[in-house]
């Protein structure tokens, strides 16, 4: 099970819309409950769309600020999600003077907790896409999203480390002549009909997308989940193995992506931490919950629900949006709370700590949880 391969995707634009939050309406927390690191999920998922915008012809031709190598010896800085020291990112995976602001993995937008990090493009001119180490193209989706054709890609590092990134609207030649013909209407992934390997700081292509998808999973970390069996046993691989990308890259690159890092809206927030998939707080709100059974319309299969860096709460997936709202942090809710924002609210009740009942709809937070109509998700 792959959560977020094959569905709607309207983060950015959908999120824009929903950025003016109104407080919370109601809301009994217990003390001390503490938010887990943020993850990374699906590598067959194609989250944001980024805008359309004329797309460069010529991807090879790099900007000077862009493929830095450096530091090829020197150990990756430690850190919750440090980087094994027989890997590390030598080159820049774009030009960094173009993004103006990076969300770390972790983030709940398109029903989850998403496992890769987004880089928020200023400008509309294209933007270059960089392999940051040597790799080789493992798997591939080219498809149409909002009437744009794109390619999600997905490079092998080492036999334990990957990096995808998604919404490269115009890759290199020889990507191009190893994937599909036509678009496909998913983002489910192939292995390419031909071998393409890149150097570090070699070019992938460009993108004129707002804002796009990089991720890295190494499978010699496993993510923490409040029910660990739903991962290990439902190939939620990217959630698993999801990591901090940029523990990845040298010593010398790695503060400068640290500057940009911000909120899910695409704001520098500082003090805002990198983490990996897991937002789960055993016992409370935080994190993903699933249905196991019939799901659909405004109760969808999976919701992701977390605080963001800048103290907001986002509620991804309900409703088929993102609810940004004002309110106790979910880390903290062991009982019920209502999030309210823009006329649509979400209604929680903590059923159990592996249950929770779910509310969502248009209008202010009731007074009391309604006894009628509730849906039921678990961990």
């Amino acid at each position: 099970m792959n959560i977020g391969g094959v569905q709607a995707r309207t983060f950015f634009l959908g999120i824009l819309a929903m950025l003016v939050a109104a407080p919370s309406c109601s809301s009994s927390a217990a003390p001390d409950g503490g938010a887990t690191g943020a993850p990374d999920s699906g590598a067959t998922s194609a989250p944001d769309s980024g805008a359309p915008g004329a797309v460069d012809a010529s991807p090879d031709a790099a900007p000077a600020d862009a493929p830095v190598a450096s530091d090829a010896g020197v150990a990756v800085d430690a850190g919750t999600d440090a980087a094994p020291a027989t890997v590390q990112f030598t080159a820049n995976v774009t030009e960094l003077s173009r993004i103006s602001a990076i969300a770390p993995p972790g983030s709940p937008n398109t029903r989850e907790i998403k496992p890769h990090s987004y880089f928020f493009v200023s400008g509309t001119a294209a933007i270059s896409v960089y392999a940051p180490a040597q790799a080789t193209l493992e798997q591939m989706a080219f498809y149409r999203e909002q009437n744009i054709n794109q390619y999600l890609l997905v490079f092998r590092v080492s036999p334990t480390v990957t990096f995808r990134v998604d919404h490269v609207y115009n890759p290199i030649a020889a990507i191009v002549s190893a994937g599909p013909l036509n678009p496909s209407d998913t983002t489910m992934t192939s292995p390419p009909s031909s071998a393409v390997a890149i150097a570090a700081g070699g070019s992938i292509g460009t993108t004129t997308a707002l804002a796009w998808d990089f991720g890295v999973y190494d499978t010699t970390v496993t993510n923490t989940f409040a029910n660990q069996s739903r991962y290990v046993s439902n190939f939620m691989d990217n959630a698993l193995h999801g990591v901090c990308p940029y523990n990845y890259f040298s010593s010398a690159l790695k503060p400068g992506y640290e500057a940009k890092f911000g909120t899910a809206t695409g704001t520098v927030f500082a003090g805002t931490a990198c983490g990996n998939a897991s937002r789960d707080v055993p016992g409370a709100l935080a994190g993903m919950w699933f249905i196991d059974g019939t799901a659909g319309g405004v109760y969808p299969s999976t919701f992701g629900i977390a605080k963001d860096s800048d103290g907001t709460v986002r509620v991804a997936g309900l409703s088929n949006m993102v609810l940004v709202a004002t309110g106790t942090d979910p880390a903290n809710v062991t009982t019920d709370v209502c999030y309210g924002a823009n006329d649509q609210y979400a209604y929680f009740r903590m059923a159990s700590a592996t249950k929770v009942d779910v509310v969502s709809a248009s209008g202010i937070c009731p007074s009391t949880f309604p006894q009628t109509g509730f849906q039921t998700y678990v961990r």
